[in-house]
């Protein structure tokens, strides 16, 4: 039989459930912003300017999310090796390496986005597009200092890109919408995202160098390998979330349904990806 000490939690166990409860509790505040943004801005647009918006933005989310590579999985698998052996150079140049990389998908990301935009989107506003392109570099960027902090055990932390994220977006998108019109709904996604990165560059400062930002193919290729390895399903798994939106313009024509079927999905995707963050956040 097991003896009390065998039960006893240690300071890593601890240090993970306060991380996980700090998840759970940004959820309850994303769910809050959530509910105002569905229940004001697809009103105060109307269902044809949100299918237009809800469209632009679900497309730049495909990019950014094939720029990350499988950084969530990478860095829950290796950053916990690093701490362990107190490699802290190591860790910084994997982290400089991978901004680097994460630099240049951003702006491919971008220009390929532009590009479809120019053609499949060529109906709407193009200053709108630009903003939002912009915006898929600089969340492609911001994201990678918050991966890291999930690799140290600070889910919380991670978890605060999202919500900055949500509890922005309204206030953001709202008010230049109003200034502006769509124009201004994509300004506003863009200040989110630059809010973002200036907050992932701030606090993952300490492990972020220019020195080490040269990419060092050799000493990468191991860590690309292993994120390649989940980077198919991560794929899928877009797909899946961000692609029914397109895909119903696709097949419609009508931005309106688009934008119906955005706030129907995004209200299942709630409890799942809430789920699935909570999980993940015992990744280390």
């Amino acid at each position: 039989m097991m003896d009390a000490r065998s039960l006893t939690l240690n300071d890593e166990s601890r240090q993970t459930l306060r991380q996980a409860a700090g998840l759970g509790l940004q959820r309850a505040l994303q769910l809050a912003m959530g509910f105002l943004f569905a229940a004001l801005i697809p009103r105060r647009m109307g269902p044809q300017v949100y299918g237009q918006f809800s469209t632009m933005v679900t497309m730049s989310l495909w990019f950014s999310l094939m720029s990350g590579l499988g950084a969530v999985s990478l860095m829950t698998r290796f950053v916990p090796e690093f701490l362990a052996r107190e490699d802290r150079e190591g860790l910084k140049k994997l982290a400089s390496n991978l901004m680097t990389l994460r630099l240049a998908n951003g702006l491919m990301g971008a220009v390929v986005y532009l590009i479809i935009g120019a053609i499949w989107l060529k109906d709407l506003d193009q200053m709108a597009i630009i903003f939002v392109a912009i915006s898929i570099a600089a969340r492609t960027v911001a994201n990678l200092p918050f991966t890291l902090f999930l690799g140290q055990n600070r889910a919380a932390r991670w978890g605060a890109s999202d919500l900055l994220r949500r509890v922005l977006t309204f206030p953001f998108v709202f008010c230049g919408y109003i200034a502006d019109g769509l124009r201004g709904a994509g300004a506003g996604l863009l200040a989110v995202e630059l809010s973002v990165l200036a907050l992932g560059l701030w606090w993952g400062s300490e492990f972020l160098s220019l020195r080490l930002m040269k990419i060092d193919r050799e000493f990468l290729r191991p860590y690309l390998r292993f994120s390649a390895a989940f980077f198919v399903s991560n794929v899928m798994l877009m797909l899946f979330s961000q692609g029914g939106t397109t895909l119903v313009r696709f097949v419609s024509g009508d931005y309106a349904e688009a934008g119906f079927y955005t706030i129907a999905f995004g209200a299942y995707l709630v409890g799942t990806q809430g789920v699935w963050r909570l999980l993940t956040a015992f990744g280390p």
